[in-house]
């Protein structure tokens, strides 16, 4: 009698049971799973988000006007070198003072702003070491070009290393 109290009292040890530990796996690796996106939500916030939509909207038109405007300028540009201290670009259409502005696909805190100044008709530089890097390193982003007044503006999406660049306006 006392082997069968022995063996009922190992059946009774829920603790034992293989199928225990299985169904209690799933709600566990669940919380887990939310624990670690809750985290990492609160960690890196996304920096795609707009807090003002209707102002942004507003916006689409100026930026569509500044697409027109640079097809009607014709304007285009092009990186002629990439040097350690800048880049050296052409730019058909530009006027004394044009600024670059490169955007990072994802992170705003690479963003990065850059007057160009005029060497020539069509000549410009960036003395800009950091975008001299970002140009030969690895990576996506936005450049922009646009006039001082904000009339026109020539932008694309580029990979990085970039051997040669050439931008047009988008009709």
């Amino acid at each position: 009698m006392s082997h069968v109290a022995a063996t009922t009292e190992q059946q009774d040890r829920w603790f034992t049971n293989p199928w225990v530990w299985f169904v209690m796996f799933v709600p566990f690796t669940a919380v887990l799973f939310g624990a670690v996106m809750i985290i990492s939500a609160n960690y890196q916030p996304d920096d795609l988000v707009v807090d003002d939509y209707y102002k942004e909207g507003k916006g689409i038109n100026r930026r569509i006007q500044q697409d027109v405007q640079a097809v009607q300028m014709g304007a285009r540009a092009s990186v002629l070198a990439v040097t350690s201290q800048g880049v050296l670009f052409e730019i058909v259409g530009g006027s004394e003072h044009l600024t670059l502005d490169m955007f990072h696909v994802t992170s705003k805190e690479k963003d990065l702003q850059i007057d160009l100044v005029r060497q020539s008709d069509t000549q410009y530089t960036a003395s800009s070491a950091v975008l001299a890097d970002r140009l030969n390193s690895t990576g996506i982003w936005y450049l922009e070009i646009r006039d001082e007044d904000s009339v026109w503006r020539l932008r694309q999406r580029i990979n990085t290393p970039v051997e040669q660049l050439v931008m047009e306006p988008s009709p």
